[in-house]
């Protein structure tokens, strides 16, 4: 695995929008919202991009490397699955985080 990007992005929408459309990535990021009872809150996500574009052999690598990945990270709140950039909807990530 090779880290493609890092650093601070002002918005979650500046977030999802440096995904690729056709290629696999996972991606950490440090999602702020708005809980349920009001309170701001943030927690750490991993998403696991993987869209339908992608090429076979880029889903098999990227499914190969999954818990490889997830047992070297430490302090995930959430993991998000996303296909497409609807299931990336705030609201709907919101309501995923917060539970």
């Amino acid at each position: 695995m090779v880290v493609d990007k890092s650093g601070t992005l002002d918005t979650y929408d500046a977030f999802v929008e440096t995904l690729p459309e056709n290629e696999p990535r996972y991606a950490i990021h440090d999602f702020e919202y708005r809980a349920a009872d009001g309170s701001q809150a943030r927690k750490i996500v991993l998403f696991s991009w993987l869209p339908e574009s992608a090429p076979i052999k880029a889903k098999m690598v990227f499914a190969s490397t999954k818990a490889i990945l997830k047992q070297a990270l430490d302090g995930i709140a959430v993991e998000i699955q996303a296909t497409d950039y609807s299931d990336l909807d705030a609201d709907e990530v919101t309501a995923r985080v917060d539970r």
